[in-house]
C-alpha cells in the first residue's frame, strides 16, 4: 500500500531486489497517510475479488520515522486503532 494521501494497493514488480527497489521508489509516496482510506481500499479489493473471510488482512503494520501527529491525516487515531 502506498504511503500517501490517496493510498493504492500495489503489487511489487521486478525480477531482483534492485528492480523491486526501483519500482517501489517510483510509487506515489507522500508525507501523510489516511489509514481509513487504507482500510477501505483493502475492503474494496477483498469485495471485488470475493476474498474468503479467513483470508482477509487482519493486521496492518505502518512503518515510519515520523511522529503519529505528522503521519496520520485522519481525525481520530482511536477509531482507526
Amino acid at each position: 500500500m502506498t504511503f500517501s494521501h490517496d493510498p493504492q494497493l500495489q503489487k511489487i514488480k521486478g525480477d531482483d531486489l534492485q528492480s523491486r527497489t526501483d519500482f517501489m521508489q517510483r510509487m506515489d509516496w507522500g508525507l501523510k497517510i489516511d489509514l481509513q482510506k487504507v482500510f477501505f481500499r483493502i475492503l474494496e479489493v477483498a469485495t471485488k475479488e470475493n476474498i474468503d473471510k479467513d483470508k482477509m488482512v487482519m493486521i496492518v503494520f505502518v512503518f515510519t520515522n515520523m511522529d503519529v501527529e505528522e503521519t496520520y491525516c485522519s481525525n481520530n487515531w482511536d477509531i482507526e486503532y
